[in-house]
């Protein structure tokens, strides 16, 4: 999962099936990463929020689409992982409304550590549990996908 220079690091084994999710989820590890970075290279107090603020919405955009994944392929545990999803836009919305709050180095890297272990462990554990239900349905899912607002590439 880590490297020396990435908090969390993709490798195919995080794959659960559904190309779309798998490149938000390349999005949402890179955005970490690159959040990591900038806040690595500044010795004083850094404020993150435009950064988390640019993660949340990454993040809302994909856990809608996901929401329509796990629809199309009648995922059993959807109330249960539609939860997960809510509980951590809750936790960043919390962060982003203290306006002047400035996070110290220590505070970003323990935030940043919390977001990268979060994302690696829903994808790796949480969302690798539709990998089964989705098998049948990417066709459908493809079709489902149509339309809706990918997380935009980085580059």
């Amino acid at each position: 999962m880590h490297d020396e220079n990435k908090i969390v690091k993709w490798s195919d084994d995080l794959s659960y099936g559904v190309q779309e999710m798998d490149n938000d989820h390349k999005v949402m590890i890179e955005l970490v990463n690159r959040m990591h970075a900038i806040a690595s290279e500044d010795d004083d107090e850094f404020d993150v929020r435009i950064l988390l603020a640019k993660l949340a919405e990454y993040a809302i955009l994909h856990f809608r689409r996901e929401e329509i994944v796990m629809k199309t392929c009648q995922y059993p545990d959807f109330d249960e992982h539609v939860s997960f999803h809510h509980d951590l836009e809750k936790q960043v919305f919390e962060l982003l409304k203290q306006k002047d709050k400035t996070f110290t180095k220590n505070e970003t890297d323990d935030l940043l550590k919390f977001l990268g272990n979060w994302l690696y462990d829903h994808i790796s554990e949480v969302d690798q549990t539709m990998t089964p239900h989705v098998a049948n349905y990417i066709n459908e899912i493809d079709e489902a996908l149509v339309g809706t607002t990918p997380v935009p590439s980085l580059d």
